[in-house]
């Protein structure tokens, strides 16, 4: 654990027992990082977030900045289940055999992207959003701005005389 400590920080946050377990199917051994959501992940659940156009990185194969470690380490896969699971009854939503691809992929719909157990949300701002999802957010409302001010325009010169 000393050499882990010393050397890749990432290994140190691995060791914790809350990240030891893949994050979406419980198996031993994490390998991945799921960056959008901060959470230490298995090979196969690794290749479900990529299709998903999540950012996953490999621990081993990696160099992490100081805020990607700052974010995993505030985040990781306890503080994640707290969110992401919050209201997750496993009787009425049972994590899916990882052998079943098709399942997991919807499980993870649910959970990712729906976001059907996490607890509720008062501000959509929430901290927890990776940079990216924040970029994407505020790409979106400049969007959305531009069509309306277009529109806006596209009105205004219709009621002018010619």
């Amino acid at each position: 654990m000393k050499a882990a400590a010393k050397g890749n920080p990432m290994d140190t946050l691995r060791q914790l027992p809350e990240n030891k377990k893949c994050f979406d199917c419980q198996q031993k051994g994490t390998m991945y990082i799921v960056m959008n959501f901060f959470v230490f992940v298995c090979s196969a659940c690794a290749g479900i977030h990529r299709e998903m156009t999540h950012k996953v990185k490999g621990i081993s194969m990696c160099v992490f900045s100081e805020q990607e470690l700052k974010d995993i380490t505030e985040n990781g896969n306890e503080n994640q289940r707290a969110k992401l699971m919050a209201n997750w009854k496993a009787k009425n939503n049972p994590i899916p055999e990882k052998t079943d691809t098709a399942r997991m992929k919807e499980f993870f719909r649910h959970k990712y992207v729906e976001k059907r157990f996490a607890e509720a949300q008062e501000d959509s701002d929430d901290s927890s959003d990776s940079e990216e999802e924040r970029r994407r957010r505020k790409k979106r409302k400049e969007k959305k701005r531009a069509k309306k001010a277009a529109k806006a325009a596209e009105e205004s010169s219709d009621d002018e005389p010619q």
